[in-house]
């Protein structure tokens, strides 16, 4: 049974795998000139480079369910997912860095040719790519030297997976047993505790309840430190601001700027900040009403409020934006850029967060999918992906489109329209004008997301 599970599986990768892997290899052969044994090869390497990738891993998940529960797996693996995306962004980023840092590419390629094929022989991409780069005469490479153990790795790798399947997954699905088990009388035995009075739990629900405010919006910044996926987002978020930073820094030759050349740096920056938070807060608060769940109906059981309820959301939904501002506009307050004054793109940072927050939670209130589920990638397991990217779009367009309308009195200086000394008291009034705009949509969207989350909280 396991052996049809691994096939099967394998089977529905392997497509995906082809188009996005051999497809380049294709291109690069046509280029080249390359023969039929060439397209063969990459196709046969490529299948059992993917056997030895998916028995490994197939390894390692059989182990971990061996030894650790299911609802630890599946955190572990989640968690193990978000690092790994961290550090492949990071990694991205600083060879990105590098090579526009660079003035001469061969110089580059020098340093990177101590890590050529021939001096990583032992792993299988290495065999992979040889076995393909031996069906041409211009490469002194046997193609058999390397497609002979790239092989036999995959069949021991699959054998491995296979033998071993029945005993760990019996072993792990017994042990998981037993985990439920005690967990059932744990609740068993905390149902038999004596409960207390009935006035003594109408008074600690009243004192709870007059919190609704802060007690929905404490639950849910526990759930942004909880979930592995939203500290993803905060995470590679947070890493390309500060190659943003860098870049910035590295880039600026110092020397004599604009009040216009000021006024472009200052909004390109909020804007980066603005799209960051948008994408941030559409996985958190942007969506946070829909993330309740199945578990909607305690909301809609308990005298909750729903100008409360929108509140804490709404202030959940700002929060990710502001929580990226002010790390980022502190540092860039460090360097000699020729930018605002903290407080003014702290100020115009956060009547955007405001607006976008708003913008997201208010599609979330009327349009509400308690189905959806936020998974690391939008795997095909998640749900309600159409809701979530309409709610990730429309917050990074309220985003751009602010900061272009930021840029309206630049480009008018610049290109004549008025004059350089007017720029000031134009800044001035479309900042003050944003913030003003800001307060009213706040107020507006409040007193119409509460009567929506009012209806919202009325169970059918």
């Amino acid at each position: 049974m396991f052996a049809t599970k691994f096939i099967t599986a394998y089977a529905s990768i392997l497509p995906m795998v082809l188009v996005f892997g051999a497809s380049t290899w294709f291109a690069w052969g046509s280029v080249n000139r390359a023969g039929l044994g060439f397209y063969v090869m990459v196709i046969l390497s490529f299948m059992l480079l993917l056997l030895v990738v998916y028995g490994a891993v197939t390894l390692l998940l059989l182990l971990a369910m061996r030894y650790l529960p299911g609802a630890k797996l599946k955190r572990l693996f989640v968690a193990i997912a978000a690092i790994l995306g961290m550090l492949i962004v990071l990694f991205s980023k600083m060879t990105s860095t590098k090579i526009s840092a660079s003035e001469d590419p061969m110089e580059l390629l020098s340093q990177i040719e101590p890590l050529n094929l021939t001096g990583r022989w032992y792993l299988p991409t290495t065999w992979s790519v040889n076995s393909i780069l031996g069906m041409l005469d211009r490469f002194d490479v046997s193609t058999s030297q390397y497609v002979v153990p790239l092989a036999c790795a995959a069949l021991v790798v699959v054998w491995l997976a296979v033998t071993v399947s029945a005993r760990w997954y019996f072993a792990g699905w017994a042990s998981g047993l037993e985990g439920s088990s005690a967990a059932t009388g744990g609740v068993r035995r905390a149902a038999r505790k004596p409960k207390s009075s009935g006035a003594s739990r109408a008074w600690g629900h009243t004192t709870r309840m007059q919190g609704a405010f802060w007690t929905i919006l404490r639950k849910d910044v526990k759930l942004l430190f909880r979930d592995p996926v939203l500290w993803y987002c905060l995470g590679t978020s947070t890493m390309g601001l500060g190659f943003f930073v860098y870049n910035l820094v590295r880039g600026w030759g110092g020397g004599e700027y604009s009040a216009a050349a000021q006024s472009f740096l200052s909004i390109l920056s909020v804007m980066m900040v603005s799209i960051m938070g948008a994408v941030v807060g559409g996985q958190t608060g942007g969506v946070s009403m829909s993330r309740e769940g199945s578990s909607f109906w305690l909301l809609q059981a308990n005298p909750v409020d729903g100008r409360d309820l929108f509140c804490a959301k709404l202030a959940y939904a700002v929060l990710p934006g502001i929580l990226l501002s002010v790390p980022f506009f502190v540092a860039l307050e460090l360097t000699r850029l020729p930018l605002y004054p903290l407080w003014r793109n702290l100020l115009i940072a956060g009547s955007i967060s405001t607006i976008i927050g708003l913008c997201q939670i208010l599609l979330d209130a009327y349009f509400p999918d308690f189905s959806i589920r936020i998974e690391l990638a939008l795997s095909k397991g998640a749900k309600g992906t159409g809701k979530f990217i309409t709610v990730l779009l429309a917050g990074m367009g309220v985003a751009i489109a602010l900061s272009v309308l930021l840029m309206a009195p630049s480009v008018l200086v610049t290109i004549g329209i008025y004059p350089q000394s007017s720029l000031a008291r134009l800044n001035a009034v479309a900042h003050g004008g944003l913030a003003v705009f800001a307060l009213f949509m706040a107020y507006l969207g409040n007193r119409v997301g509460a009567r929506q989350a009012g209806r919202l909280l009325k169970p059918d």
